[in-house]
Order: C-alpha cells, then structure tokens, then sequence
C-alpha cells in the first residue's frame, strides 16, 4: 500500500513553493510603457494631405 505523506512534510513543500514563486515573481519582466505619440504632427501632416487632395 501507498504511505501516507506526514502533513508537515505537505506544509514545508507548500511553503517552500510558495516561497519559490514569490522569489522569482520580480524577476519577470515589466509592461513597456507605450511610446508616446505626438499629436501635433499628425495633425499637422492629415492637414498637409486634406490641402493636397483638397477640391
């Protein structure tokens, strides 16, 4: 038959699983912010191309 596993043996692997992943969550990286974008000259050149295919 299958011995049963003594539950602070069970506790300590938790733990130490926990413990684990904990540790190594920081390691991952980071969201890249997103580029900034400026407004300002895609106004400026949707202008330029309304004046250019203007009536």
């Amino acid at each position: 038959m299958l011995r049963q596993v003594p539950r602070t043996l069970v506790a300590g692997g938790s733990a130490l699983a926990v413990a684990v992943g904990v540790l190594v969550a920081p390691l991952a990286t980071g969201a890249a912010a997103a580029p900034t974008y400026n407004y300002a000259e895609a106004l400026q050149k949707s202008m330029f191309f309304y004046q250019a295919h203007g009536s």
